[in-house]
């Protein structure tokens, strides 16, 4: 048993902080999780001002989760947490607070046991945004922790998975600030969120029919992860991607030009038939755009200054 800095065995019994503490140790080796969850609640009580109320605490959310009651566990450990914000037990809780909640992404349910008219019942519920929280949580406990890095990454991947592109690309940005590229942040980490944040940013632009900001947005990325990551850029297909998005910009500069043409602006039309076939380079569009800037009887080099607001 824990006492002060160093170890040392402590006879199981009752009446003194060490003892009981070594009951609980006890019964959770034993198994018997709801008497180690008992005696942590008896040990609180009766020790309020007891530094060991960090072990107990910290027991009891073990308990728990081996009960398969993980957000009691939570519960456990975040008063464990909140009562020692800078305790020896810190990093232990917040391992296991990351396991809690890469369960919940995982599919894992929050388990109850509702005491009904005739029966205890245990109900399960679906524990997704309480995850995301425990995660911000233990980045916000930990900053600069390996910890808090790993929480932060896990929040960005389950978004992107779960194909919520905007929220992905917050959370890898966020990340990012937080873990900007350094000795400190493992290399293959810090890359794949720039690159996982370009592509969620890209994934978020729907058609020339709409703001091609994100189309801005994912080039400006994908560029500044060819300049900071050379040896990958072939790997990743960065070059296909810009060829791709210098062409689907196009397309969307080619839209907009039709727009004015359909309002009888003919000036405002080549402006972006010019734009879409000087300003991305060899495009898809090129010789299309082109093809109607000088229909129009308004060919020109690539367009400078301020464009027409679009229709």
């Amino acid at each position: 048993m824990r006492e002060g800095d160093q170890w040392v065995e402590v006879k199981a019994v009752e009446g003194t902080p060490q003892g009981e503490l070594a009951l609980i140790q006890l019964a959770l080796r034993d198994e018997a999780y709801r008497t180690a969850v008992r005696r942590v609640k008896a040990f609180r009580r009766n020790y309020p001002v007891d530094y060991r109320r960090e072990d107990a605490a910290m027991l009891a959310g073990h308990a728990q989760m081996a009960r398969g009651y993980y957000m009691k566990a939570h519960e456990w450990y975040v008063r464990q947490l909140d009562e020692f914000p800078a305790g020896d037990l810190q990093n232990e809780s917040l391992q296991r607070e990351l396991d809690i909640a890469n369960a919940f992404l995982a599919g894992r349910n929050q388990v109850w046991e509702v005491c009904g008219v005739w029966s205890l019942e245990i109900v399960r519920l679906s524990a997704t945004g309480e995850a995301i929280e425990i995660l911000m949580q233990i980045a916000e406990r930990a900053p600069g922790s390996e910890l808090a890095e790993k929480a932060l990454m896990r929040i960005g991947d389950y978004y992107f998975d779960e194909e919520n592109y905007r929220r992905a690309a917050e959370a890898y940005d966020e990340y990012l600030v937080m873990f900007p590229g350094s000795a400190k942040v493992p290399f293959a980490r810090s890359a794949r969120a720039q690159l996982r944040a370009a592509r969620a940013v890209y994934t978020t632009y729907r058609s020339a029919k709409y703001d091609s900001t994100p189309l801005i947005d994912a080039e400006l990325r994908f560029r500044n992860y060819r300049a900071d990551y050379p040896d990958r850029v072939r790997a990743d297909g960065i070059e296909a991607i810009l060829v791709e998005i210098a062409n689907r910009r196009a397309e969307a500069d080619y839209y907009v030009a039709e727009l004015f043409e359909r309002l009888d602006r003919p000036k405002a039309a080549a402006f972006y038939y010019n734009q879409a076939a000087k300003r991305y380079g060899q495009t898809l569009w090129t010789a299309r755009a082109e093809a109607e800037a000088k229909r129009l009887g308004y060919a020109e080099p690539a367009p400078k200054g301020q464009p027409p607001a679009q229709p």
